[in-house]
């Protein structure tokens, strides 16, 4: 799964807090450049004769490659809303993000998830393949007042996937009248120790697991672990007009985006 930022989609969330609460209506918010981390990516695996491909060295010593880069700031409009018990919610392109008020900070926060697995068997027992993922997505915008009605304040995403596939090991394609056809990624992920075994010439060939008994268990598994977060600094955050979006019309689709981008 490959993490793309959603700051330039989504609102972030900030409220602003009066004499009486929060104010709800249309807010503005200028939202500088995003910064994403350069993340952490984990292979583990139960291979014998195979291990996961190192990603973290490689490549020719001789170029060095240097990027910079600047962009004008995403501009936005959200809607806020209060409840009748206090309870504050932030709207932005069909996305709800739950807030709440603790002493002089306000801090709305979106958690996302998904889990699921997909299996399948032959009804012999003989053979048996399985994938699951698990992945999460948290979202925590956060503002403080700067002075009079400015606010100002910060946006973060953190996301993480968690990839597994588990495989009979030993089986045999001439025991099945339709022989399956394993859709486990070995080849994307894994190399093999004894580079001669490989005649294939790509990254993985040869890695698979058949009659022979490859892997340390009954089952070959394989496991990706994908951490990604950004964030970005809310530099500027006000009121317009406590009116709805509704009653406003077609509010909702103003938006300039950052850098040279389209909303």
């Amino acid at each position: 799964m490959t993490f793309r930022p959603f700051l330039p989609l989504f609102a972030l969330g900030l409220g602003a807090c009066g004499a009486n609460g929060l104010l709800p209506g249309l807010w503005y918010f200028s939202i500088g450049n995003y910064q994403m981390d350069a993340g952490e990516f984990e292979c583990d695996e139960n291979f014998e004769d195979a291990s996961c491909v190192d990603n973290s060295s490689g490549g020719s010593d001789e170029w060095t490659v240097e990027s910079n880069a600047e962009q004008s700031n995403n501009l936005i409009i959200v809607e806020i809303l209060e409840g009748p018990n206090g309870d504050k919610l932030l709207l932005r392109d069909g996305m709800i993000y739950p807030g709440m008020l603790d002493g002089k900070t306000l801090t709305f926060t979106g958690e996302r998830f998904e889990r699921g697995d997909t299996t399948l068997e032959h009804e012999s027992g003989d053979y048996k393949e399985t994938s699951e993922v698990d992945g999460t997505i948290t979202e925590t915008f956060t503002l403080e007042r700067e002075s009079g009605n400015i606010w100002i304040g910060s946006w973060r995403n953190v996301s993480k996937v968690v990839s597994t596939w588990l495989q009979t090991d030993e089986w045999d394609p001439d025991d099945f009248d339709t022989p399956p056809f394993p859709s486990n990624p070995w080849d994307q992920y894994m190399e093999l120790d004894d580079e001669d075994e490989d005649d294939t010439g790509l990254i993985g060939g040869g890695v698979e697991n058949t009659e022979d008994e490859e892997c340390s268990a009954s089952n070959c598994r394989l496991e990706i672990t994908q951490d990604q977060s950004a964030s970005a600094t809310i530099e500027r955050a006000f009121l317009i007009q406590n009116v709805t979006l509704e009653e406003q019309g077609g509010f909702s689709d103003a938006e300039t985006p950052a850098g040279l981008g389209t909303p």
